[in-house]
């Protein structure tokens, strides 16, 4: 029984030490000059409030996605000869990154064929976001 009660003072210790808040302070100026100090308790509200002063950097960031479509580039490992080989034009991967933000994931529904002859290839024609 002593182990036990041992094993549970040591298991409360932790919760209590967990339990306790830490205080983040957070200041920021406002576009009229004025200075905010915002503090925050918790792991979500720090979020939430980054998250409400992050979008210029994530618009600017955004706005130079379509430049990247210059430099693709799929390596030889990421092929096999099981699977299907996918054919996207070039305006679509374009279309594809210009909607695209980078801490957003984006989803389209592709649709396309097989060319006569050749099932394991799929030319995709148009994606649905």
């Amino acid at each position: 029984p002593s182990e036990q009660r041992q094993q549970m003072a040591e298991l409360e210790k932790q919760t209590r030490e967990q339990a306790q808040m830490q205080v983040t302070a957070t200041r920021t100026v406002n576009k009229l000059g004025e200075e905010i100090v915002t503090q925050t308790t918790s792991a979500y509200e720090a979020q939430t409030f980054k998250s409400k002063s992050d979008w210029k950097a994530r618009a600017v960031l955004a706005s130079s996605l379509h430049l990247r479509c210059k430099h693709l580039y799929v390596t030889d490992a990421d092929l096999t000869e099981d699977g299907f080989t996918y054919v996207l034009p070039k305006n679509i991967i374009k279309r594809l990154v210009t909607v695209s933000e980078l801490r957003t994931q984006c989803g389209a529904y592709m649709f396309g064929l097989s060319p006569k002859g050749v099932s394991a290839v799929k030319e995709i024609r148009a994606l649905v976001f």
